[in-house]
């Protein structure tokens, strides 16, 4: 933390999954400087017809008590994230479901998603940098015919 920094002006946002999100909206020297930009904001946000925002003016002392605030929802979400999959994983197991990976056509490694398409195609990426598009529409129809479906699967792209 800068300590020249005395107030900052704070854009507190829930996302819609609970996620806690910090966004800096200026930085000043004394508290009415920072009272008149949050004013200005609030009146623009009224004008257009949009939700009040929650902007904060806070010092730095304050500034660390609300990021102490976002890491403790972020840590209770990713509790009960793993608690959860947790749960699933013991019940699949019990039912004799292996988990399935989605590996990379190059190297055969786990991949992970990067984005997703109308449709079901998805870009992603494996563990050792490799890029490739999957597409899940046609692979989760693929062991209706696997010999004409398989080479439509995967297709390389450049990262």
């Amino acid at each position: 933390m800068d300590p020249t920094i005395k107030f900052l002006l704070v854009l507190v946002t829930r996302s819609w999954n609970g996620k806690l999100k910090l966004t800096s909206k200026g930085r000043y020297d004394t508290r009415s400087d920072a009272d008149a930009r949050k004013k200005e904001l609030l009146d623009r946000c009224e004008k257009c017809g949009l939700n009040v925002p929650d902007y904060r003016v806070v010092n730095p002392k304050q500034l660390k008590v609300l990021q102490e605030e976002r890491t403790l929802v972020t840590n209770a979400r990713r509790k009960k994230g793993a608690e959860k999959a947790a749960k699933t994983r013991a019940k699949n197991a019990a039912k004799g479901i292996k988990p399935t990976f989605i590996c990379c056509p190059t190297c055969g490694a786990k991949s992970k998603m990067l984005r997703t398409e109308m449709g079901g195609l998805q870009t992603r990426c494996c563990q050792n940098g490799h890029y490739f598009e999957y597409d899940k529409w046609i692979a989760d129809r693929a062991f209706w015919n696997p010999v004409v479906a398989v080479p439509m699967i995967f297709r390389k792209v450049s990262p």
